[in-house]
């Protein structure tokens, strides 16, 4: 549970109890039926950490030959790779629920994303050609970009402030509009342009959770291939 592991990083004798959108917290002696996934990773950052301090004193400077370096450089990678996921698990739910409160599952927001796709298909259809090239060129210009989507996460709203804010940011092109049937149209997509960035903007977050899983995995892989070879390499010479 990404709610319970972001906390045990930071109070390793905390035992998390409940749903991740609404965690309680207790203080406990850790019986081993709690948390037992959390601690098991807590343990795995704990020896990557100790491996990453014992090869730095095992290689030195200088990682060796090719294999060594090859070595080296894949222990890296897995490194950077584990620190990535360990950040992205404590920083994204943070702004997960600072954003939307109660985090939904991806395939929610997944669905929310098609549904205001298709209405903002929809109102560019009911529009005409004028209105249409006014929405392209500037409501979706200004809140499909991804200046915009960064800002979803350094400037954060709730919902009702976002699209308060859209609203006015148009302001000036919807008074040009005469017609109130055109100016409602050209509304409703910004509306509907601002929600779709904030549901993209938690779709980003939650992959970033899952991004660095690959990576990890394959880099670990490589480096245990490459760890196997060294030893037998050392051991066949040694022998020798």
């Amino acid at each position: 549970d990404l709610a319970e592991f972001s906390l045990a990083l930071r109070h390793p004798r905390v035992c998390v109890r409940g749903r991740s959108d609404d965690v309680s917290v207790a203080q406990t002696n850790l019986p081993p039926a709690c948390g037992s996934a959390v601690y098991w990773m807590l343990a795995h950052v704990y020896a990557g950490v100790i491996a990453a301090i014992l090869l730095l004193m095992h290689s030195g400077r200088h990682p060796g030959g090719l294999l060594t370096t090859a070595l080296y450089v894949s222990f890296i990678a897995v490194i950077v790779s584990g620190v990535f996921g360990i950040g992205s698990y404590i920083i994204a739910p943070r702004i997960l629920t600072s954003i939307e409160g109660n985090p939904l599952l991806i395939e929610d927001l997944i669905a929310r994303r098609d549904e205001l796709r298709e209405s903002l298909k929809g109102t560019i259809e009911k529009s005409d050609e004028a209105l249409r090239g006014s929405i392209e060129s500037k409501v979706m210009r200004r809140f499909h970009s991804r200046l915009y989507l960064l800002r979803q996460f350094f400037y954060r709203k709730d919902l009702k402030a976002l699209l308060a804010e859209a609203r006015e940011q148009i302001n000036d092109q919807a008074a040009q509009v005469p017609e109130r049937e055109r100016r409602s149209l050209l509304m409703d997509a910004v509306e509907t342009a601002a929600t779709l960035s904030r549901v993209e903007a938690l779709i980003t977050l939650h992959r970033t959770l899952k991004v660095w899983i690959p990576p990890h995995v394959i880099s670990t892989a490589l480096m245990i291939a490459l760890m196997l070879v060294h030893i037998a390499q050392v051991v066949f010479f040694k022998v020798r």
